[in-house]
């Protein structure tokens, strides 16, 4: 669900107007962001938000976003429009790593009202992240919200039950459509031990 993180456009140094080291909070920060009415006209003109009603969903879901952050203070942590489960936290852990490179604040999972602590080094995670990242541009990860679970956390038989469960996923079930075309013992045995390294710092973060 992109929309789960779509809150980092609207916090510190990615909003305009905000210096480094700016300890401005919320409201200050969504206001310097244009204000997200506009941004969202903006993306709409580009083609970047759904049409008919599903694009007055967009709208909706969004502004209660930056409601949401308008109403945290930047003092307690870093808010995201998400849950504590790892299948949101994957979504959003990368754009935390980056604000905690300027700042480092518990993660504040808005929806449950969960507060996560990083207890690493944040700009080596971050750097740890980069790494994968640039990886995982040559070669698809098979990192998803509904494997994230058997990958990072437990076997090669929990990957592949997950995978047949996972096939009902638009996505997930153009990868998987053939049992052919795909091996759970090779994605598990190349891929676990590299996210496991690179989501450490999270894993601990919600140990």
């Amino acid at each position: 669900d992109p929309l789960c993180i779509a809150p980092i456009h609207l916090n510190r140094s990615n909003a305009e107007g905000v210096k480094d080291g700016d300890a401005d909070t919320g409201k200050n920060q969504v206001l310097s962001f244009l204000g997200y009415k506009e941004g969202l006209n903006k993306a709409a003109e580009k083609g970047h938000l759904p049409l008919g009603r599903f694009r007055e969903i967009a709208y909706q879901k969004i502004a209660e976003e930056c409601e949401m952050l308008t109403a945290s203070e930047q003092t307690e942590g870093h808010a995201f429009n998400c849950t504590a489960k790892l299948s949101d936290l994957i979504k959003v852990y990368p754009h935390y790593l980056v604000l905690c490179a300027e700042n480092n604040l518990p993660l504040i999972a808005a929806k449950t009202k969960v507060s996560l602590s990083l207890t690493v080094d944040p700009k080596e995670a971050l750097k740890a992240y980069h790494e994968y990242f640039h990886l995982a541009q040559q070669t698809p990860s098979p990192l998803h919200p509904l494997l994230a679970d058997a990958l990072l956390r437990k076997d090669e038989s929990a990957l592949q039950k997950q995978i047949k469960t996972a096939i009902n996923d638009q996505y997930l079930s153009l990868i998987f459509s053939s049992p052919k075309e795909y091996d759970p013992h090779v994605i598990f045995h190349t891929w676990a031990p590299v996210l496991r390294k690179v989501f450490r710092p999270l894993m601990e973060m919600i140990s």
